[in-house]
């Protein structure tokens, strides 16, 4: 069973915002099943090597992707990075590029 496409995939992500007002963003690598090249929120299991605190629950939402043929269920949190780590890519087989944006 694939999750995703046999039954509704759950993922979570974090909408990370930094004391300048930046966001920061992953751009799903073209070795990934889905939204290849995209840029998101980082989540599900991609590992980004950071502590994050919550702060409060953004979104759920109802994700359909016709094109690979997979329905999920994503929640997102926003969240900020603990301390002054800085975010580096662990996963380079899931994860293209990452950075912080004005949004």
């Amino acid at each position: 069973m694939i999750k995703g496409i046999d039954y509704i995939g759950v993922s979570v992500g974090a909408l990370i915002i930094n004391d300048k007002g930046e966001i920061f963003l992953s751009k799903r690598s073209i070795n990934t099943r889905n939204q290849q090249g995209c840029w998101e929120t980082p989540g599900r299991a991609v590992d980004f090597g950071v502590d994050i605190e919550i702060i409060d629950e953004l979104q759920t939402f109802d994700e359909l992707l016709s094109k690979e043929k997979q329905h999920w269920v994503a929640t997102i949190y926003v969240a900020r990075i603990k301390g002054n780590r800085k975010p580096k890519i662990l996963e380079p087989h899931k994860c293209d590029a990452i950075g912080w944006f004005l949004h």
